[in-house]
């Protein structure tokens, strides 16, 4: 049953056209007219109050987790591993005009173990929706 689910969620997601992004790295990303301090904390804010964890944070960089569920559970986890998860990575950089945030989203099987395996996502209708998240949160 399980490999039935996997076969037919590989064949849905092989005819899903991935999501271009009209911007300069080609990801999702949003200009916020505010100091890099002021975004990061709306954007931990908003990704707590949505049910993210802080995974990792450096000086330009946010790193969110989530548990995976549904298919997507179904397709990442392993007999090692049971727990996948969405991680979201928000990327900061400082320009005169406010910050910049570059979204990531990637699907990780067997999360913070040796043999972890992270799928990029960014480039699907869920991976843009974290750029509309940041907006809500930078633009409140």
């Amino acid at each position: 049953m399980k490999l039935a689910a996997i076969v037919l969620a590989c064949v849905l997601a092989s005819c899903a056209a991935p999501v271009r992004f009209d911007s300069p790295s080609g990801r999702p990303e949003v200009l916020a007219d505010l100091q890099p301090a002021e975004v990061r904390a709306r954007i931990t804010n908003g990704a707590l109050s949505d049910g993210l964890s802080l995974a990792s944070e450096s000086s330009q960089q946010l790193v969110f987790e989530r548990p995976m569920d549904g298919w997507a559970r179904t397709m990442y986890s392993s007999d090692e591993h049971r727990e996948p998860v969405w991680r979201v990575t928000f990327t900061l950089v400082e320009k005169e005009s406010g910050t910049r945030v570059v979204c990531a989203l990637h699907g990780v099987a067997n999360p913070h173990t040796a043999n972890e395996h992270a799928t990029d996502r960014t480039a699907t209708k869920e991976g843009g929706s974290w750029a509309d998240a940041v907006r809500k949160w930078t633009i409140q």
